[in-house]
């Protein structure tokens, strides 16, 4: 049995090695879907309690609201001497907070966002719960689909 819980998040970042649109500072509006799935329902007859999932979720994907990624090889990181505080300085936001930064050793295209949330969210399910997938939606017609190998837990 699975089930599945939305999330929306806010995320901005820039693709280095790359000379489309994305190579330019961005943002989207991601959708996240994640299932999760149980070989038996608990007692209660749930695969497990949405809002237990939902707590999980806020632990892992809703740190990427109103947040930036960025790959440790981009040459704005790289230029102000790979010290993440230089970099959370040039990116302040206008009303002065330091934004949500997070500097990545790989190029954050979904598709290597996707495998990295997976890695967070995967440890923190109840025991005889496996995160079966994640679909992160880009755009409203583009999405990533990460389906989990076999669970070992």
């Amino acid at each position: 049995m699975y089930i599945t819980k939305l999330i929306e998040t806010e995320t901005g970042h820039r693709l280095t090695d790359y000379s489309g649109k994305c190579a330019h500072i961005h943002g989207h509006r991601l959708q996240w879907e994640v299932t999760v799935a149980a070989p038996v329902l608990d007692s209660t007859g749930f695969v497990m309690d949405y809002s237990d999932l939902k707590a999980i979720l806020k632990e892992t994907v809703d740190q990427l609201d109103h947040a930036f990624i960025m790959h440790n090889k981009d040459p704005i990181h790289i230029k102000l001497g790979s010290d993440q505080t230089e970099t959370r300085e040039f990116l302040k936001a206008t009303n002065g907070d330091v934004p949500r930064l997070f500097i990545t050793p790989f190029n954050p295209t979904s598709e290597n966002i996707i495998p990295w949330i997976a890695e967070m969210i995967i440890p923190r399910l109840p025991k005889g719960i496996n995160l079966v997938k994640i679909k992160m939606w880009e755009t409203s017609s583009s999405y990533t689909e990460w389906i989990a190998p076999r669970n070992k837990k």
